[in-house]
């Protein structure tokens, strides 16, 4: 009997050797993440191990409510008084505005109220150079990351409309437990090489107004893309931020990522007019243009007039916003 305790004891004191030494490994792998940006190949092997494990959770529902959703516009200060309160005018108000953060380059008292208090100023540029998107979008990626605990991350230019109640539904038939990167069907034909950490990696990308990845995903990103990493990772490759996501997902992690032409985008050329009468209600966003009239085609079918006229919704977000919401108090009678 004796004996047999002794064997138990070495055995528990090897277990607990044993997770004393993986726990050290991996507080000094996090450690090298944080001080020199992406994480090295030789850990590349564990991140792909983990592609097809679930989170550690019980029973999942899938059904997502808003709380699920964590989202954020990227902007600048030269948008202040233009995009973003059409923004809070329209999608982005009442109980949609307590998931919202606008990560942008300056403060503004204003408008620190107009959000409750969701405007986050960071220390990054102003311009539109890929150093200053990658800052903003590290910082998005961070906030998601470390100050939520939401199923989903979804980021959002300040020149797009969201259809909340389809981005849902939409959200809803991919699993956010397993890794799922999806937005628009832009890009699908573009593949690039690029050279990272001794390698090509030949990848294809999502760009776009409106991109969501998953929780479990970011798990997978973080030592890449968090705590400024996504900076450095963007000095290296002289690359802009939406393509670096691909090289990421895509190239480096190898995951496919998801299209869906739901999303539309003026910057590849899509006008209002494009999406036929029958789709607006099943579209997840709308983008529009300031240096074109691909605005100006809206049809929503047939005797059917937008709410607005021209001169006074130059977007059109708000024509399309009383379309889909029509009892909305901005709306004309």
């Amino acid at each position: 009997m004796v004996k047999c305790q002794k064997v138990l004891n070495l055995k528990n004191l090897l277990l607990v050797c044993t997770v004393l030494i993986w726990y050290n490994t991996i507080c000094n792998v996090n450690k090298s993440y944080t001080n020199v940006g992406p994480a090295p190949t030789a850990s590349l092997q564990l991140h792909k191990k983990l592609l097809n494990s679930d989170l550690p959770s019980s029973q999942t529902d899938f059904k997502l409510q808003l709380k699920d959703l964590f989202m954020t516009v990227k902007t600048t200060h030269m948008n202040y008084e233009t995009r973003i309160p059409l923004l809070l005018k329209t999608w982005c108000k009442a109980k949609v505005q307590e998931q919202v953060y606008f990560v942008t380059d300056k403060d503004d008292e204003n408008l620190q109220k107009a959000t409750g208090n969701h405007l986050v100023p960071t220390k990054c540029g102003e311009t539109h150079g890929k150093p200053d998107l990658c800052c903003k979008t590290g910082v998005e990626f961070d906030i998601f990351y470390f100050k939520s605990t939401a199923k989903w991350w979804c980021h959002f230019d300040d020149d797009t409309y969201v259809n909340i109640d389809r981005l849902l539904e939409y959200l809803e038939t991919l699993n956010w437990k397993k890794p799922h990167y999806t937005g628009g069907d832009h890009g699908s034909d573009h593949r690039f090489k690029t050279k990272f950490l001794g390698r090509l990696y030949y990848a294809g990308y999502l760009t776009g107004s409106v991109r969501c990845l998953s929780r479990s995903l970011a798990h997978l990103m973080q030592p890449f893309l968090g705590q400024g990493a996504l900076v450095e990772f963007c000095e290296q490759t002289n690359k802009p931020d939406d393509i670096l996501m691909g090289v990421l997902i895509n190239g480096i992690l190898n995951v496919t990522m998801t299209r869906s032409n739901l999303f539309h985008d003026h910057t590849f050329g899509q006008s209002f007019s494009d999406i036929k009468p029958e789709e607006w209600k099943s579209q997840i966003s709308f983008s529009y243009s300031k240096y074109s009239n691909s605005n100006k085609g809206v049809n929503f079918g047939d005797g059917i007039e937008p709410a607005f006229d021209h001169r006074e919704d130059k977007t059109r977000l708000l024509s399309i916003h009383c379309h889909l919401h029509p009892t909305d108090k901005i709306c004309p009678k």
